[in-house]
Order: structure tokens, then C-alpha cells, then sequence
């Protein structure tokens, strides 16, 4: 099973987009810890499902901030590179060929 997040970035062959989709996902995920941590838990067992609950929210963000650690470290210069691509001078061409591939995605996958 894919998140939410997986299933979009698969859509999106770009670095940045990936970076925002992660970025996204490591807040919708601080939310549900505030979300969990502020519905008191009264007994032992609904504690201890509170705690297990916000083990996996933090093991979310665990991961994914790994992975964004890895994107912003640039080891092999792919980000660099998309960045520089949509600052160059055929800027529009590069967005039209995205567009393009978004729209082929979604008529693949409605």
C-alpha cells in the first residue's frame, strides 16, 4: 500500500516536485501527532494506542526527512541540474513538455 504522497510523486518525474510532496507529507504528519497528543488518554490501553499511533507518525517523518536529506545533499547533482534547467533560457518549452507529461499521466491514470 502507497500513500497518498507515493501515488502523486510517481506522477511527477521531477526532483522539486518530490521535495514539495515530502515536505507536505512531514507536516500533515507533525499535525496528526499535535492532532493525537491533544486528545487526552484516559486509560492504559488508550495510551499505549496513542503511543503506538505517534511511533508510526514519527517514523513517517523519520523517513521522510531522510529522503529529503538525501535530495538536498545533491551528491550526484540531479537537483541542481533540474533547478538550473527551469531558470534557462527555454523555460517555456521545459514547463509545456511537463505539462504535457502531467496530462499523460492522468489520461493513463484517471
Amino acid at each position: 500500500a502507497h500513500t497518498e504522497g507515493e501515488e502523486r510523486a510517481g506522477m511527477s518525474s521531477t526532483l522539486l516536485e518530490r521535495t514539495r510532496a515530502l515536505h507536505e507529507e512531514v507536516e500533515r504528519y507533525e499535525r496528526l501527532v499535535a492532532k493525537d497528543f491533544h486528545a487526552e488518554a484516559k486509560t492504559h490501553a488508550s495510551r499505549l494506542s496513542q503511543s503506538h499511533r505517534v511511533k508510526q507518525f514519527v517514523d513517517g517523518i523519520r523517513k521522510r526527512s531522510a529522503e529529503l536529506a538525501g535530495i538536498y545533499a545533491d551528491e550526484d547533482g540531479s537537483r541542481k541540474e533540474e533547478v538550473a534547467a527551469m531558470a534557462g533560457e527555454n523555460v517555456f518549452s521545459i514547463f509545456y513538455e511537463r505539462l504535457k507529461d502531467v496530462k499523460d499521466y492522468h489520461r493513463r491514470h484517471p
